[in-house]
């Protein structure tokens, strides 16, 4: 199944490839997921996490905006979404959903056994977005990515996650059991 996915692949595909941009964490986190469970990934742009993800899972809804944001220029938001694009034709279990993160998780009406979250990154957000997602779960596994990486993911993980277990991975991806 995973002989088809490149884990040295860059999530970003215009930055170097270095161990935060790589599948590797990811794809330890994974071997955690039961192919029974319906997954959600906040944040998919290019689809190299979501095509992972989706070999893991029933089904696995991608939610991005794919809409210009400071950190990526509008080509590579074009062509990531064109890559992604190309990542749901191959995976007949991905559900795009060209939507606001917080919209998504407020409205949606079903229930989650797994959610990773890699959109914002900024404390305010990741935090609402963590709360809302732990009111779509009964139990399971919430995760993220850029713990290691980026502070305010850091801090509003362990704000949420006070006294819990935060599990860390080579590619700066996080996990807790709900």
């Amino acid at each position: 199944m995973l002989n088809r996915i490149n884990l040295s692949e860059p999530r970003m595909f215009y930055q170097p490839v270095i161990p935060f941009n790589q599948l590797y964490g990811l794809n330890d986190l994974c071997q955690l997921l039961k192919p029974n469970w319906t997954a959600c990934e906040i944040g998919s742009f290019a689809g190299v996490s979501s095509n992972l993800i989706a070999k893991y899972v029933k089904k696995l809804y991608c939610v991005d905006l794919w809409q210009p944001y400071p950190e990526i220029s509008e080509e590579n938001l074009i062509e990531g979404e064109k890559r992604f694009n190309k990542v749901v034709k191959n995976n007949k279990n991905i559900i795009k959903i060209k939507q606001d993160s917080l919209e998504f998780l407020r409205d949606f009406e079903g229930k989650f056994d797994f959610i990773y979250l890699d959109g914002a990154h900024n404390y305010e957000q990741v935090k609402k977005e963590i709360q809302l997602a732990l009111t779509k779960m009964d139990s399971g596994i919430i995760a993220g990515h850029d713990y290691k990486q980026i502070l305010d993911v850091k801090h509003a993980v362990n704000e949420c996650f006070p006294d819990k277990v935060i599990n860390l991975y080579s590619d700066s991806s996080w996990s807790v059991y709900v």
